[in-house]
């Protein structure tokens, strides 16, 4: 085939297509619409009932009132059973996620190097540590931590001075 022949031939695919598209694209008659009803009950003629008058259907006495023709009958209904759930449980601090990893003494002021998460943090007593944990105190062995959102002690031992 040569480049001539090819060049004729995209030219009819081409004017074809064309032609396909404006076609398709008339508008001289009106959509068909199918209109589609699921799960829709039949409805029930009108004449059948009266208006403000609706059938009740016939069941024997005895499945009415559950079989038992002594049960009171009093116009108000039984009240349900009132059920009681436990309260919920007061919030709670996460677990402290600091590790010791060593303390520096100058004179009467202690700082301690603090493990938090991946960062390395040097803490002395009343500093505040990432706006979520205050060092409080340290007592025989112990860092006292308050966690802030919701002022919790929590505790750390970490042993005497050696």
């Amino acid at each position: 085939m040569t480049a001539r022949q090819r060049l004729a031939l995209l030219l009819i695919a081409l004017a074809g297509a064309t032609a396909l598209t404006w076609w398709s694209g008339r508008t001289d008659e009106a959509p068909a619409l199918a209109v589609v009803r699921r799960n829709v009950a039949p409805a029930a003629p009108a004449a059948a009932t009266p208006p403000g008058k609706a059938l009740a259907v016939l069941q024997p006495r005895g499945r009415l009132d559950g079989g038992n023709p002594f049960r009171s009958a009093g116009w108000e209904p039984t009240p349900a059973p009132a059920t009681l759930l436990p309260p919920p449980a007061p919030p709670q601090a996460p677990p402290l996620p600091f590790r010791l990893l060593g303390r520096y003494v100058d004179g009467e002021r202690q700082s301690f190097f603090l493990q938090y998460g991946e960062r390395n943090v040097v803490a002395t007593v009343g500093d505040v540590i990432d706006e979520t944990y205050r060092l409080v105190s340290f007592e025989q062995g112990v860092l006292n931590f308050n966690y802030l959102p919701l002022d919790i002690d929590q505790t750390l031992a970490v042993g005497e001075q050696n």
